[in-house]
């Protein structure tokens, strides 16, 4: 035995790999930018008339019908089905915010623990991400853009998610 001492010692950390932070990082930005949003949605959406709305789209196409009977034969399930995500937009536009911000909250939230290597983080998140598909048929219905709009909003958050995921391992 010798008589060395060690003065470097230093205890093990748990180091966030980067690709965690990075990702953290664009969730409290996409978190951010939807609180920031939310509010201005809201607001024109409140202010929206759904009456004049629908008489815009039906003044819409009847003059689609005198130009051209089959192209407007062929855009009206597009139209009413727009029409219907409008409306529906129109008259949920305090869910839909309230429901936005607290996404946004929760996610960034997510966010905070996985930043800080916890694992709770990660179901918080999942949560979130769970909360904002289920909320599109909620409040716009079930029908062709909200399918499209929840899959494609599905299909990015299901990357970071499994991209979060890939980190778990080095969360407690």
């Amino acid at each position: 035995m010798t008589d060395e001492t060690i003065d470097d010692w230093q205890p093990e950390v748990d180091e966030r790999p980067t690709l965690l932070t990075v990702l953290c990082i664009l969730t409290w930005l996409v978190s951010a930018y939807t609180l920031f949003t939310a509010p201005m949605s809201y607001f024109f959406s409140s202010s929206a008339d759904g009456e004049q709305t629908m008489s815009d789209f039906n003044d819409a196409m009847l003059e689609m019908g005198e130009n051209d009977p089959d192209v407007a034969e062929l855009f009206e399930p597009f139209m009413d089905t727009f029409a219907a995500v409008v409306s529906n937009s129109i008259e949920n536009a305090g869910m839909i915010f309230t429901t936005d911000m607290l996404i946004a909250v929760l996610s960034a939230f997510g966010a905070f623990f996985m930043f800080r290597l916890k694992k709770q983080g990660f179901w918080i998140y999942l949560s979130a991400k769970v909360a904002s598909l289920i909320s599109v048929f909620i409040f716009i219905g079930v029908n062709v853009a909200s399918v499209i709009w929840a899959s494609f909003g599905g299909f990015i958050g299901l990357i970071v998610i499994a991209l979060y995921a890939i980190n778990l391992k080095r969360m407690k």
